[in-house]
């Protein structure tokens, strides 16, 4: 998939017609059970492509994976309102890279929730703001953390890229959450059921992350508005675990800004250009790049 090219006037209107539905109304669609072809193991090939194209000739792939348990719940009715459409604005606008495939997907735990993972496809156009009030919202978790690590596993094990592929260019991957880091480790019953035959034994969430980093760059964005957001503890999972590669948000309505400047910062860019072009998400962003001195 990544056919096409975004029209910013659609997404306008787009936006304007969700600004006052309900988190409820958003994704009544799906309100009792999770698209099939959303499961990583009924897709159809059991693979996500993001393909060079006319319109995407050098494409690169990003994921933008969210935690839709209980106390994140206002994530994905931010970024089906706002946020995905101007995180596809933001980066056409201020191209940190060359053609953007945005693929966006859910997770929650896999240790008490039907469904711990939901993907969608790599778009290029405003197939991406119709996809993002297709997936299921729910579940509990089972109180430790959340499957982080099970994006990881789906970008590692179940997407294939050009960007790789032909130029061995990396794409971006990245989580929100406001859990710990999960040191768990995934059975492989456990995950056969949910990503199919890809899942060949056991894996730690270490060695999820370490395999999705071979061909992406990952990064984790803690929502300090959630309930363990700005806990000691998620902080220094987090660090320990990821690092320079891990962010402290304190206002999600500025995922989009963040997503945008952490990619130019990975692709080089100067400081003080990212800041200048993070616009009202310039404060937030600041911020964030700055607790990373201090988390280091």
């Amino acid at each position: 998939m990544g056919g096409g090219s975004y029209n910013f006037s659609d997404w306008t209107q787009t936006k304007s017609a969700r600004s006052t539905q309900s988190t409820a109304q958003l994704f009544a669609a799906q309100s009792h059970a999770a698209k099939n072809e959303f499961i990583p193991a009924n897709m159809k090939g059991g693979i996500r492509e993001s393909r060079d194209s006319v319109d995407s000739p050098e494409a690169t792939p990003i994921l933008v994976m969210m935690d839709v348990t209980g106390s994140m719940t206002f994530i994905p009715a931010y970024m089906a309102k706002v946020g995905i459409g101007d995180v596809m604005a933001s980066i056409l606008k201020h191209q940190p890279v060359k053609n953007p495939h945005v693929l966006m997907g859910t997770f929650a735990d896999a240790k008490g929730d039907r469904y711990p993972i939901q993907v969608a496809q790599f778009e290029a156009d405003n197939r991406i703001a119709e996809q993002a009030v297709q997936f299921h919202l729910g579940g509990g978790g089972a109180g430790d953390s959340e499957s982080y690590d099970y994006p990881w596993f789906f970008a590692a094990k179940q997407t294939a890229t050009d960007a790789w592929d032909k130029r061995r260019k990396k794409g971006y991957l990245f989580t929100f959450g406001d859990e710990p880091f999960p040191h768990r480790v995934n059975t492989r019953a456990e995950l056969q059921y949910h990503f199919g035959a890809v899942a060949d034994r056991d894996y730690t969430s270490e060695e999820m992350l370490e395999m999705a980093k071979e061909r992406y760059t990952v990064f984790h964005v803690v929502i300090e508005e959630g309930a363990r957001g700005s806990t000691a503890e998620t902080a220094r999972t987090w660090k320990e675990a990821m690092g320079p590669n891990v962010l402290f948000l304190d206002d999600h309505t500025k995922l989009a800004e963040l997503i945008t400047s952490t990619i130019s910062f990975a692709e080089g860019r100067d400081m003080d250009r990212i800041l200048q072009e993070a616009g009202d998400g310039r404060k937030s962003v600041e911020r964030a790049f700055r607790m990373l001195q201090e988390y280091a």
